[in-house]
């Protein structure tokens, strides 16, 4: 199987309530994210690196960059309030019916992404998504 693969960056606040460690503050990380699709070959490409970019950027970067990440079924109060304020100061939320951890959100961008490359004949084989330079989460169709 061929493949082709896009690297994207974004910054995003978050908070994990009901966690025990330090996680459970608010506090924010520089993702990355790595799309693997596949398809098949036309002239010479699975998709144009600029259609694939066009995509990722319009579906997920551009919706979650320099968000604050807010999970509406938290139980937490205090995430409610902020993302209350927030909304209110006319700030980016990006609001999720999960636990915006690692794994759940590299789920979500799986399916958002495979919905969308569909129309276009292709896949998506995996996604990665680096919440700091050694830690990640993989979803692998």
């Amino acid at each position: 199987m061929l493949s082709v693969s896009k690297e994207f960056t974004f910054e995003a606040a978050h908070m994990l309530s009901e966690h025990e460690g330090e996680c459970k503050n608010l506090h924010g990380h520089s993702y990355k994210l790595i799309v693997e699709a596949t398809g098949d070959i036309q002239n010479g490409m699975i998709i144009d690196f600029k259609d694939l970019k066009n995509i990722v950027k319009e579906t997920i970067i551009d919706k979650i960059d320099h968000s604050f990440i807010y999970y509406n079924s938290s139980k937490d109060d205090v995430e409610h309030k902020i993302a209350e304020v927030l909304k209110g100061s006319g700030k980016k939320i990006f609001e999720v019916n999960y636990r915006p951890t690692a794994e759940n959100m590299a789920m979500h961008f799986y399916n958002i992404l495979n919905d969308n490359l569909k129309d276009k004949g292709l896949k998506v084989v995996s996604i990665t998504l680096y919440e700091t330079q050694k830690s990640f989460a993989k979803v692998v169709g």
